[in-house]
């Protein structure tokens, strides 16, 4: 591998995992401010409840980030069927 391939993987790596960690952090927010409005005047139990599934979804969403992402990068960067690749 090429000191530029390398650079490049490094740096998709990061923008990938920047991206997973934005996209998972907005949506635990988001489910966290939904699920603490069901739980008005309700014992703490809710509130731990509604806390971690909204953890659960943020690192599920993130995950699921990385491999679309990787998943399209992929695909962008095979060639079509039928055309060899320049050497």
């Amino acid at each position: 591998m090429t000191r530029s391939r390398r650079g490049s993987a490094a740096l998709l790596a990061v923008r990938v995992g920047a991206l997973a960690l934005i996209a998972g952090a907005l949506v635990a927010w988001m489910a966290l401010g939904a699920g603490l409005d069901a739980c008005a005047g309700q014992d703490t139990g809710c509130v731990a409840l509604v806390r971690t599934l909204a953890e659960r979804m943020g690192l599920a969403v993130a995950g699921m980030t990385a491999v679309i992402v990787l998943t399209t990068v992929g695909l962008a960067r095979t060639p079509p069927s039928g055309v060899r690749a320049l050497r």
